[in-house]
């Protein structure tokens, strides 16, 4: 076995894989932060925040899924090669419990909507420049820290806040119809990339247990419905007092009233269902109580014999 053959040789468990975005980073390196409990990784010289989510790849919406004998997901991983400045070198690495961490890119933006949940409870606001801005955003430990790390904000702070032009120099304030129009479009986003598997799981959620003739289900209620469940994931992310304001802006009434007439529905079947089982049992009982009457022996009466006639009174007369 040559040099360049040798083959490296780690513990199959200890090995930790992270899938980066399909993206073409042109990143020399990655260096690891940690912000308010949770790892990211910033890519260099980009600058990128990207969020750092371990996964099992256990899909819970997926009922086909193939899974090991210990009901685990299938995630073993074989690597032949790393790559190196020059060229790739020959290696084996075989990883049979893996911990694998899917990188995806962050907007520092969701930072901000933290920290600005305060000054949006202000009853007023001044227009700030930049620098004046991101001195009263240190206040955040998290913020301060990305700052120190040369993340821009720039950007994002434009996707919020109003702005100014003067004298060459931008003037923000937070504007919390932006920030609406903004998490609308993360809404959009998400429920455009929703998996067939979760579609599938809202439409049963919502309808799965009635028949076509109970309800009239419609897209408009599968779409508004999408939309509830978007907002419930930007929860982990944005506060209440954003999701408030964003579930506003939409007319959902809709939605209320089929559900409202669902829950009816539901609740008229269960009743139907309960009255109908009881039914059966009563029938089935009915049944049994007719069965052990006829299969039940009839016994006949014995009858007396006069004292005189009987078979063995001979021997009992005088003689």
């Amino acid at each position: 076995m040559t040099k360049e053959d040798t083959l490296t040789q780690l513990d199959r468990n200890s090995v930790q894989l992270i899938i980066l975005p399909s993206q073409n980073l042109q990143t020399a390196s990655f260096s690891k932060v940690s912000l308010e409990g949770k790892d990211y990784l910033i890519s260099k010289p980009e600058q990128t925040l990207l969020a750092l989510n371990k996964t099992d790849f256990k899909d819970s919406y997926d009922t086909k899924q193939k899974l090991t004998k210990a009901l685990e997901p299938l995630k073993s991983v074989l690597i032949s090669s790393m790559p190196n400045k020059t060229k790739d070198e020959p290696c084996l690495i075989v990883g049979q419990k893996p911990e694998i961490y899917v990188a995806t890119p962050f907007n520092v933006i969701y930072f901000v909507l933290s920290y600005c949940v305060n000054i949006l409870k202000r009853e007023q606001q001044r227009m700030l420049p930049y620098d004046d801005l991101l001195e009263r955003l240190e206040d955040s430990n998290s913020i301060k820290e990305l700052i120190r790390l040369k993340i821009p904000f720039e950007n994002s702070l434009k996707l919020i806040c109003d702005t100014v032009q003067e004298n060459d120099e931008t003037y923000y304030k937070v504007s919390i119809k932006k920030i609406t129009a903004f998490l609308k479009g993360r809404v959009d986003r998400i429920v455009n990339n929703f998996p067939d598997t979760l579609n599938s799981r809202i439409q049963r959620h919502i309808g799965g247990n009635i028949q076509q003739e109970q309800l009239h289900f419609t897209d408009e209620i599968m779409e508004l419905s999408r939309v509830k469940c978007a907002i419930s994931l930007l929860s982990s992310y944005v506060d209440k007092f954003y999701l408030d304001d964003l579930v506003k802006s939409y007319d959902f009434t809709a939605l209320d009233k089929y559900l409202e007439e669902y829950q009816k529905v539901e609740e008229e079947n269960r009743i139907a269902e309960e009255n109908l089982r009881a039914l059966n049992q009563k029938i089935a009982h009915g049944a049994k109580s007719r069965k052990r009457k006829h299969s039940a022996k009839k016994v006949k009466p014995v009858k007396k014999v006069e004292i005189g006639r009987g078979a063995l009174d001979m021997f009992f007369k005088r003689k």
